[in-house]
């Protein structure tokens, strides 16, 4: 069972008959994907396995950034994106201690959010 972001992949996630896992990614891309198989027959007899075997979950990130996004000192939101890359990805902070002093604040402060997009 896959659930396939048409976007990311070139070629779906398969794993061989090796058992090694394979795909290609869509060039300029970055993006999550949760991945799902069972074995339904031996690689190497062909001969069936239990239906109701373990599912094996696994997820594939690709980066958008090179560096994690990050609030400077003098407020300024800073990131590093990888290049040649398209997506969209969502930020957010809470701000933990005064750049200026260091002194904690509300932990319970307010969350600021962002969306990043790249085309």
């Amino acid at each position: 069972n896959f659930t396939i972001v048409t976007l990311l992949f070139l070629s779906a996630p398969v794993i061989t008959a090796d058992g090694e896992l394979e795909f290609e990614l869509a060039p300029d891309t970055a993006g999550v994907s949760r991945v799902s198989f069972q074995l339904l027959a031996d690689a190497g007899t062909g001969a069936a396995v239990d239906p109701n075997g373990e599912t094996f979950n696994f997820t594939i990130v690709t980066l958008l950034f090179l560096s994690a996004p990050v609030i400077t000192a003098d407020g300024e939101l800073e990131f590093e994106l990888a290049p040649d890359t398209a997506g969209v990805s969502r930020v957010s902070f809470q701000l933990l201690a005064d750049a200026g002093t260091g002194a904690a604040v509300d932990p319970n402060g307010e969350t600021f959010n962002f969306t990043i997009v790249t085309l």
